[in-house]
């Protein structure tokens, strides 16, 4: 008998499209076959070893769109959120967020249903005056017609034709997606979601989440619940729908029926702001063998292991340009692949 030992590295550099700029990935195998007379199929295989390499986002990219509600009684409301966006504007700039802006309008009857409004559509740092781009594309008037969609608004907005037509760059890979309907109705988009709305709804975005590599967050500036409102910014119908849509994906929700949405504006800039905690690996681990380092510092607990699809979770997301580094044997399953 005699044994061949045989030591490869291989390392291969791929792009992320969220959370890191970029991803090294380092595979080592050593192998020992042993041969003996009459016995060539005897063999020992050691461990496939990978090593990967991410680095955070120096700042998260945003998408928010906002759907407005444009029937008669939403005057007061239009009025009071533009004069109150600046708050939302500055939240974003003091982290320095790549964010993009676009307002839908609940009216889905109407000729261009879900397309972006506003000159820009998109609204970016880049302008030269974010605030008053805003302000000019979140006062929609107040002519539009039942039902009152914010759902299928949304919906519109998000899925072809209008995705890569008229909302066309709007929706990007990797960016957080944050959907604020404001509204003093609850959702009515029955006619084009089907029955049970809420449902269909949180699973498109779910969808969404999925295709694009992004969380998903839902806001809402509507009518407490159970009874609705009443105030200087007006009356509102109580808005279970998007209560029960906000508590799904996460959110900010606030009453409509005050003549001050400065803080609550600002709540939801600040809710937008998401860095990413979850590094997907390129390969199934043997979850006693991950070893996981956040700047070449060992971390023991503060993160988690998920095994389908194989992701390291961090309770905590890590800083801007953090390095986060996951080394773990590849399991006898994902070898066998």
């Amino acid at each position: 008998m005699f044994a061949l030992c045989v030591s490869e590295a291989k390392e291969v550099r791929l792009a992320l499209r969220n959370w890191s700029l970029a991803v090294t990935v380092v595979a080592m195998q050593n192998a020992c076959l042993d041969y003996s007379i009459g016995d060539e199929d005897s063999s020992a295989v050691e461990p496939v070893v990978v090593e990967e390499t991410f680095i955070q986002a120096a700042a998260p990219m945003l998408d928010t769109l906002w759907v407005i509600d444009n029937t008669g009684s939403m005057e007061e409301e239009q009025e009071a959120l533009a004069d109150s966006f600046a708050s939302f504007v500055d939240a974003l700039d003091g982290e320095d967020i790549d964010y993009q802006l676009g307002v839908v309008t609940t009216d889905i009857q109407r000729a261009g249903a879900g397309e972006l409004v506003g000159s820009p559509w998109i609204i970016t740092p880049q302008a030269d005056d974010p605030v008053a781009d805003f302000v000019q594309a979140v006062e929609v008037g107040t002519d539009g017609t039942g039902p009152e969609a914010g759902f299928g608004a949304a919906y519109l907005a998000l899925t072809e034709p209008n995705r890569s037509g008229s909302n066309r760059g709007f929706r990007r890979d990797g960016a957080t997606l944050h959907v604020v309907v404001v509204s003093d109705t609850d959702d009515e988009s029955d006619e084009l979601l089907g029955d049970d709305t809420v449902s269909t709804f949180a699973g498109f975005l779910e969808e969404e989440s999925l295709n694009t590599g992004s969380q998903v967050l839902f806001s809402a500036l509507a009518g407490e619940t159970p009874n609705g409102c009443s105030g200087e910014g007006g009356r509102a119908q109580p808005a279970e729908r998007y209560e029960t849509m906000v508590e799904y994906f996460g959110g900010v929700f606030s009453s409509i029926c005050t003549s001050d949405m400065s803080a609550v504006v600002s709540a939801i800039g600040v809710f937008s702001i998401v860095y990413p905690s979850e590094f997907p690996l390129q390969a199934s681990a043997v979850e006693s063998t991950i070893k996981v380092e956040l700047n070449d510092q060992r971390q023991n607990d503060g993160w988690s292991y998920e095994a389908s699809p194989p992701t390291i979770v961090f309770d905590t997301a890590p800083a801007p340009d953090s390095i986060v580094t996951v080394r773990y044997e590849v399991s006898e399953t994902q070898e066998a692949q």
